[in-house]
């Protein structure tokens, strides 16, 4: 046999190897039990993130009923401390972590979607622990994204207010201060937002949930934290919560959106201009909730991980099968009622790991094995 022939051979030889490492891997894909947390009344939303100088994931939680975000603090073997309780507002919903004044430490933006709506940030002190500032932005502040939309490489926030009709974009002085809310109107009943470079001008763009009806508005950043007006795409039947970022290894931003109403996920594929493609629906569980990535399987496309807000307790989990398409759902079981999610590493096995936000008051951690 010559040496070309050897190498076909060693090749089609790795190849297959290669195939049942991956097949195995995905067999064995899954999560240890759940583990409960307790936090506030009406927990909504998680974020991961190193918070106060932490080597370890922490949680941060929203507690909307109690005015409060819980902090966990996590430990290396993928468990956490008791929750420590913060004010945030009035009836805070959605959370970004983000270092909001540049001393080197994450901070926690929740967007208070009770009294007169607004922003409240939770700026971490050296010693450990969160002081808190609220700032104004519209009624019915519910969700928020953070990033740096005028380039003066400060992090601004853009909060969707769902009883104003609009988005406030607050920018962010690098001291931890967020100046005059300026609005982005035309967008009735704003809900779900998510930011990403839909365009690939190097500028942050917008993408708002929508109803009446149930669309989801894309708004290109001009760089001076004002945006072009809003092109609109229409589908689904109760639209909640959008997610921007690269889900099948393109070099563009896709968006995923949970609806509620179908029972289903849509998956819109980002062309790069600043339009997606049609969407394509995926059953995703009970009434899902919030979506977000992960490596659940071992191979490198990104999967689906969604929580079912109506049931007693389940995480849908969508392997992704390549071309933006994605495969029934597997169920998972975590605390009662799960609203908000967020992927980690919360230990050293370099898995990803879940954490869900719980009605219930609790917070689950899913370990993935």
């Amino acid at each position: 046999m010559g040496s070309g022939a050897h190498r076909r051979a060693f090749a089609a030889v790795a190849l297959l190897a290669l195939l049942a490492l991956l097949a195995a891997a995905a067999a064995l894909a899954g999560f240890k039990p759940h583990h409960d947390y307790p936090v506030g009344s009406e927990a909504l939303d998680v974020r991961v993130g190193k918070l106060a100088g932490s080597r370890a994931s922490d949680l941060a939680v929203s507690n909307r009923a109690d005015n409060t975000v819980s902090v966990l603090r996590g430990k290396s073997d993928g468990s956490f401390a008791a929750a420590h309780d913060y004010p945030a507002g009035q009836g805070p919903f959605g959370l970004a972590i983000a270092d909001f004044n540049r001393d080197g430490r994450k901070d926690i933006a929740a967007a208070d979607q009770n009294g007169s709506g607004g922003v409240a940030l939770l700026l971490a002190k050296k010693k450990g622990g969160f002081s808190h500032q609220t700032f104004p932005a519209g009624a019915g502040s519910s969700y928020l994204a953070a990033a740096d939309f005028n380039g003066d490489h400060k992090v601004d926030v853009a909060v969707a207010n769902l009883y104003s009709n609009n988005v406030s974009i607050l920018l962010g002085d690098g001291h931890g201060e967020l100046k005059p809310p300026k609005n982005v109107g035309g967008l009735p009943s704003p809900f779900g937002i998510a930011t990403a470079d839909f365009n690939r001008d190097g500028k942050a763009d917008l993408a708002v949930v929508v109803a009446n009806p149930n669309r989801v508005a894309i708004l290109l950043g001009k760089g001076n934290g004002r945006f072009r007006a809003p092109k609109f795409i229409t589908f689904g039947a109760g639209l909640n919560y959008v997610l921007a970022g690269r889900i099948d290894q393109g070099h563009t931003a896709d968006l995923v959106a949970t609806d509620y109403g179908n029972d289903e996920v849509d998956v819109l594929r980002g062309k790069g201009d600043g339009t997606f493609g049609t969407p394509r629906p995926f059953a995703a569980g009970i009434s899902p909730a919030v979506v977000t990535t992960l490596k659940y399987n071992g191979d490198s496309r990104p999967d689906l991980a969604v929580t079912d807000n109506d049931t007693p307790g389940t995480v849908s989990i969508l392997r992704a099968t390549g071309n933006g398409k994605f495969a029934a759902p597997e169920e998972f079981t975590v605390g009662d009622d799960p609203y908000g999610i967020a992927t980690g590493r919360f230990n050293s096995d370099r898995r990803d790991d879940l954490a869900t936000a719980n009605y219930n008051k609790t917070a689950s951690v899913l370990l993935g094995h």
